[in-house]
């Protein structure tokens, strides 16, 4: 089965620095600005100033209802362009869109050479889905203009020559057609013609709020959009190839996370609307969200696999949906942070994490996984080199008086008595 993730890779690539910038050079000289073939080398203040006022033009014609506003700054020459603009403006209309802006900064991007003279921009969109964001998000992307008869036009929404480091999924305008459905706690962003699924999607993010307040005691109390569209683009780099879903934390102005969002797999968006169990595995992280950075990933995973699994066979029916059929000797270690989503049985992991939490919750009882959690987080506070493996003996002595080794050996003993039989 393939996996699911949540969106603390993506959180940390938030805190990474950017890659070091490589200037293309034109008879030896560094020449940052435009495409090497298209003679243009560097843009005047005019030129940026029209560009800025395109964005702005796009942005008010959005939050006016202007379509006519939105499609005089595209480039309506390059026919498949203009016809996936036409096909975000249509998006727009389906999203309660209470803010939205793009801001560029100025400042001149290296790129390498292009066919035709493009002014690169990074270019910062700051929007907010009314009732669903609880203060303005971020996502960072390049946008690409032409000179079509002497004025500038957006060619591209997306980064033309691959040089912008991705750390967000796009805006969920872009790409195909959407339709959406909410229920004003979850809004479903789903392809058009779908909200049938749509509507099952919030359907099991109510279920799994509800075991996550049955089973641990916490639920999800903040607003939350899920995307589950077939838009691929970046999905695979910001999650891993088999991610059935992620949750990740979103980016605001002056370091503000105005909320998570949950993004499907667009190539799993049936399997996961049709499982039972993905979803609730998502609404757990959303349900923990404030102790998932300082928490060892077995216990971020095995809670989450313990809530979606618990009303559907539990731990033995997961150890038949990952194929852990082979019994091993009982294992006397927990699994490692670092090494959690890298390994080639990465499966396995997500089972003895969902074996721990089981032994937990049935040995300590209903809030002893929420309190472990809290306890990582208190020790790790704001201190970016805590390592939650090397605090686990002493947290575990202290909120369940039980030591890593006992822990691991009596839920793996239980787990191996579950193996399913050959």
């Amino acid at each position: 089965a393939a996996l699911v993730l949540f969106g603390l890779v993506a959180f940390l690539n938030h805190l990474a620095s950017p890659s070091p910038q490589v200037f293309r050079t034109a008879a030896g000289v560094k020449m940052p600005g435009y495409s090497l073939r298209g003679a243009l080398e560097q843009p005047t203040k005019g030129d940026i100033a029209r560009v800025v006022r395109a964005l702005d033009t796009r942005a008010q014609a959005v939050l006016g209802g202007d379509q006519s506003a939105f499609m005089s700054v595209v480039d309506t020459d390059q026919r498949s362009f203009d016809h996936a603009q036409l096909v975000a403006w249509g998006n727009t209309r389906r999203l309660p869109l209470a803010k939205l802006s793009f801001a560029y900064d100025g400042v001149l991007e290296p790129d390498n050479p292009l066919h035709t003279a493009t002014f690169l921009a990074r270019v910062t969109t700051t929007y907010e889905i009314a009732g669903y964001d609880t203060s303005p998000v971020q996502v960072d992307d390049g946008f690409s203009f032409v000179k079509v008869h002497g004025s500038w036009k957006l060619a591209g929404v997306s980064d033309a020559d691959d040089q912008f480091a991705k750390t967000a999924l796009p805006v969920p305008w872009d790409g195909p057609p959407i339709d959406t459905y909410g229920d004003g706690h979850y809004l479903a962003v789903v392809d058009r013609g779908k909200k049938a699924l749509g509507r099952r999607i919030v359907a099991l993010c109510r279920v799994g709020n509800r075991e996550d307040r049955t089973l641990l005691g916490i639920e999800n109390t903040r607003p939350t959009v899920v995307v589950a569209t077939t838009q691929t683009t970046g999905f695979r780099k910001f999650s891993g190839f088999d991610a059935e879903a992620v949750t990740y934390p979103l980016s605001g102005p002056d370091g503000v996370t105005p909320g998570w969002r949950v993004a499907v797999n667009p190539h799993m968006v049936a399997e996961a609307a049709a499982s039972p169990v993905v979803l609730p595995h998502e609404l757990t992280h959303l349900a923990t969200q404030s102790y998932l950075a300082d928490s060892p990933r077995w216990l971020v995973e095995g809670s989450a696999e313990y809530v979606a699994y618990h009303a559907h066979g539990g731990l033995a029916a997961e150890m038949r949906g990952q194929g852990y059929g082979l019994r091993r000797p009982v294992q006397d270690r927990l699994p490692d942070t670092a090494t959690f989503y890298s390994r080639a049985h990465v499966q396995f992991d997500y089972v003895e994490g969902t074996a721990l939490v089981t032994w937990i919750e049935e040995h300590r009882g209903r809030d002893a996984v929420v309190s472990l959690m809290r306890a990582y987080d208190d020790a790790g506070g704001y201190d970016v080199s805590f390592d939650p493996d090397t605090a686990t003996p002493g947290i575990l002595s202290k909120v369940l008086g039980i030591s890593p080794t006992a822990l691991a050996t009596a839920a793996y003993a239980e787990m191996e008595s579950d193996v399913p039989k050959a």
